[in-house]
């Protein structure tokens, strides 16, 4: 009998796994009637990943077209982040104040009668984002030609 013989193969021992909690209660969107696209997405931000993108590969200031909970709220952190300014106008005053809380010197929020006279879409802007009311849109974007990138939603 040799002295040094293989050790008999041991079987590993299986290992249990993690105990997970039963979530507290089931998560619904903001508004149940929204679809759910993607990975949790709300119908409302489906524009989130694409509007986020535009912004990283940009630069100068944004012009918001229809503030919105998330267009909003990604343009304020982004733009603070990387230095540079938002102008958002909004043809519903009401509206406009359920997001004026992101309003600071570098995102500007105004009320105006329709976005397309105002004079801020003939500037140069290093990007835009429309998501104004349906008979708005159009007379938007046709002022909207000299801006590199301009995102539209709905």
């Amino acid at each position: 009998m040799n002295p040094i013989q293989p050790a008999a193969p041991v079987a590993a021992a299986p290992v249990p796994a993690p105990a997970v909690p039963p979530p507290s209660r089931k998560w619904e969107p903001p508004n149940p009637e929204n679809k759910i696209v993607g990975r949790g997405i709300s119908g409302m931000a489906s524009h989130a990943p694409i509007l986020g993108a535009c912004v990283a590969i940009t630069k100068g200031p944004i012009l918001e077209l229809g503030a919105g909970h998330f267009s909003s709220g990604i343009l304020h952190f982004m733009a603070k982040v990387m230095g540079r300014t938002v102008l958002s106008l909004d043809s519903n005053a009401e509206w406009l104040r359920s997001v004026r809380h992101y309003a600071t010197t570098d995102h500007v929020f105004r009320a105006v009668r329709a976005p397309h006279e105002h004079d801020a879409l003939r500037r140069a802007w290093g990007m835009a984002f429309v998501d104004c009311g349906r008979d708005e849109r159009t007379p938007c974007i046709r002022l909207l030609h000299h801006i590199p990138i301009v995102v539209v939603h709905d």
